[in-house]
């Protein structure tokens, strides 16, 4: 609901910067026009060098994961069997013993595997606000550079001239400025 409502609010600025920037004779002859940018910050953050080193990385840790939870798994698997097939030979109060245990250790194994996607994801957020912290800088020294007065996201716009996106910039500064970042897994 609060995206929609951004985006509404948004879209009614740009209109109202519009109106006022292109009615002729609305305004005083000394109003200046607004100079309006547009950058696509999703496509920086799924194509810049960074965000690419990023995703490789939890790619791999992802993998390192599944390794270790299939052996847990596996290892699981034959304790319960093992249970189950001593359950004959023990007396009702040893199984429960051993149940309770193999349980315990179910449990355990499925918390790590909670807290590893907890912690991936963290890393994960943790380096997507780097990179948006990055793409704030170069997009703050563009606009200063360049005398934007106004700069908007490509994903809040219907319609925007080539001539206005400054994507393909902001993309090589990313590169240049940030090209690697380590995944912090704590």
């Amino acid at each position: 609901m609060l995206a929609i409502r951004t985006h509404l609010f948004l879209v009614s600025l740009l209109c109202t910067i519009l109106t006022i920037g292109f009615t002729p004779g609305a305004y005083a002859q000394d109003s200046k026009s607004v100079l309006v940018a547009v950058v696509n910050v999703q496509k920086i953050l799924t194509e810049s060098k960074v965000a690419k080193n990023i995703q490789d990385q939890a790619q791999k840790r992802k993998k390192e994961l599944q390794g270790e939870f299939s052996k847990l798994e596996d290892t699981l698997r034959d304790s319960e069997k093992k249970l189950l097939e001593q359950r004959a030979s023990l007396s009702t109060e040893e199984f429960m013993k051993k149940r309770d245990e193999f349980e315990q250790n179910l449990l355990e194994a499925r918390s790590k595997a909670q807290r590893e996607r907890r912690t991936l994801d963290e890393a994960l957020l943790s380096a997507t606000n780097t990179i948006r912290g990055e793409i704030l800088k170069v997009v703050t020294k563009l606009s200063e550079e360049r005398g934007y007065d106004l700069v908007l996201t490509r994903q809040n716009i219907v319609l925007v001239s080539k001539s206005h996106d400054i994507t393909k910039d902001v993309l090589e500064a990313v590169n240049k400025a940030l090209p690697k970042l380590k995944l912090k897994l704590s």
